[in-house]
């Protein structure tokens, strides 16, 4: 028995012997690259009001010049594997933002914090560009502004719907939320057509419109869907994926861009169902940049709020338009856009939107200004005007965390710079 037992271990560690583990190779150009990312704006307000007693009455504010960091970033991308790479991006916005500045985003005493702003990583599962997971903690790819870096649009800030279509896909500004998403490139090596594809599964937590409910979707859940296709004809954006894009190509392509996608997710304690439909576009054409986009958003409540149905409607996008002067050798990109949301206007109607956590009244913004390129967009001196326009209701007009408030015009000078 005792020589049986000796010849089968012996056979398995001959066996253990011939079938040593393969362990996958690490990248030989392996490298951790850190970066920074910062957005020094002066803005001179003209025209705020605000209810600063919370008794409905809206006060004149003296205009003032502030000058804060309106986006700040620390971050970096690793390559461990050929088919394997990270990125990790960290956020310090609005230090030095005053609550009363015109402009958007936080502001000194109520937002600012440091924390996770991108972290997500890319697996390759073909040799070629059209098979791609994505997977952590990132924006849905849906709405070419949203999807688009701050530091690589044309208007002085982004199309401020990209928060509309953000809050109501993931109920907070930032758009990012944890998923997987399955994208690529088909027809990558065809000349004049490409096809870039996105498909993903998200589960939004973030609310605040549910009792107690800061981080939860309440006694119901369900996942977010999200799906967008971009046909390319001429010179495509990308050769190889990236859930980042731009909308300038500093006089390089000659191309057109038609994104069309949409989301769906069903039943959670907030709602009983919310939808969207998207399109966007993108035309360059030398030294001409064209890009928009247009968002149908959609809520039903059932019985989860007041009179019975509640259903939200809203439509929101922006156009815009650039032009490449070659100064020097640098480019100077005058620059003009046109931002609107339409939401609910009559009482009970805004009063429905607001069961369903959503927005309500209108808002528009008019942008015209300059941009002069150093280093593409990685050094970016901007000079702009912004108008502001709105109804009453809950929208980014009359919103700012803490206040109550009806944003008045702005003047921007400012650095965008990477390093």
């Amino acid at each position: 028995m005792v020589l049986v037992l000796l010849t089968v271990l012996d056979t398995l560690s001959s066996y253990g012997q011939a079938k040593k583990p393969t362990w996958i190779e690490k990248n030989p150009n392996f490298k951790i690259d850190p970066f920074m990312m910062v957005q020094l704006w002066g803005v001179q307000t003209i025209g705020m009001r605000a209810d600063l007693d919370g008794d409905g009455t809206f006060e004149d504010v003296e205009n003032r010049f502030n000058i804060h960091l309106r986006r700040a970033r620390l971050g970096f991308r690793a390559n461990p594997y050929s088919w394997l790479n990270f990125t990790l991006v960290t956020f310090y916005d609005g230090v030095g933002k005053d609550e009363l500045n015109a402009s958007f985003g936080p502001s000194e005493v109520h937002d600012v914090g440091f924390g996770i702003w991108d972290a997500f990583f890319h697996a390759k599962l073909s040799d070629s560009e059209s098979l791609i997971i994505t997977g952590g903690y990132f924006r849905p790819q849906l709405g070419r502004e949203s999807i688009t870096s701050s530091f690589a649009t044309t208007s002085g800030d982004k199309a401020i719907q990209q928060n509309y279509i953000r809050f109501h896909l993931t109920g907070i500004g930032s758009g990012r939320t944890p998923g997987i998403n399955v994208g690529g490139l088909l027809f990558n090596d065809t000349e004049g057509f490409q096809i870039n594809y996105n498909a993903g599964i998200f589960n939004p937590v973030v609310t605040t419109d549910l009792p107690g409910g800061q981080n939860s979707v309440g006694t119901s859940a369900a996942p977010l869907f999200v799906g967008r296709t971009v046909f390319n004809f001429g010179d495509p954006e990308m050769s190889k994926y990236t859930i980042g894009y731009k909308s300038n190509y500093y006089n390089e392509r000659y191309g057109l861009s038609i994104g069309l996608g949409g989301s769906y997710q069903g039943e959670t304690g907030l709602f009983d169902l919310n939808t969207s439909l998207s399109a966007d576009f993108l035309l360059n054409w030398g030294p001409l940049n064209i890009d928009g986009d247009w968002h149908l958003l959609s809520r039903e409540g059932g019985d989860k709020g007041v009179g019975g149905l509640n259903v939200y409607n809203a439509n929101t996008g922006h156009i815009r338009a650039s032009y490449n002067i070659l100064v020097d050798g640098k480019i100077l990109e005058p620059t003009v856009m046109w931002m609107q949301y339409n939401g609910a206007e009559e009482a009970m109607a805004q009063k429905e939107a607001h069961a369903v956590g959503s927005f309500s009244g209108s808002n528009d913004t008019y942008n015209v200004g300059f941009n002069f390129y150093q280093n593409t967009h990685r050094l970016k001196w901007i000079a702009h005007y912004v108008i502001q326009q709105g109804t009453p209701g809950r929208n980014q007009w009359t919103g700012q965390q803490g206040l109550s408030i009806q944003r008045g015009n702005y003047f921007v000078i400012g650095l965008n710079a990477i390093f």
